[in-house]
């Protein structure tokens, strides 16, 4: 999981959408930004869920929008077992904490892609 993840920041519930969506455009490999509470994530934005969003929603705070079934694993992971435990979860990514701090997410589509590669390589 280590390898796959993206490095990311994390922001905090009272951020607006608008500050997120300007780290997004900073940051273009980004897909997802943990959401913290504290020191506790509780929640996932994506991406793809500001797209659309007009100017009237701005200034929402991202705990409007963020996905609150979130999943926290650490590095070591087994891929399978994280595809699980998301699908389980209905989350779209994976936030990795290593003692206790943000380290970065996984998405669905990066584990799926982890896999594939793994299967081709058999072959």
């Amino acid at each position: 999981v280590a390898d796959m993840m993206q490095a990311t920041p994390e922001i905090d519930l009272a951020t607006s959408v608008r500050e997120a969506a300007h780290m997004f455009r900073d940051l273009p490999y980004l897909k997802a930004l943990p959401v913290a509470y504290g020191e506790r994530v509780v929640g996932v934005v994506h991406k793809d869920d500001l797209e659309g969003d007009g100017p009237s929603a701005d200034e929402r705070p991202v705990s409007a929008i963020a996905d609150r079934n979130v999943v926290t694993r650490g590095e070591e992971a087994p891929l399978m077992e994280l595809l699980h435990d998301m699908g389980a979860a209905r989350s779209r990514a994976a936030v990795i904490v290593v003692d206790g701090q943000v380290r970065g997410v996984v998405t669905v589509e990066h584990v799926l892609e982890e896999i594939r590669a793994a299967r081709h390589a058999e072959f």
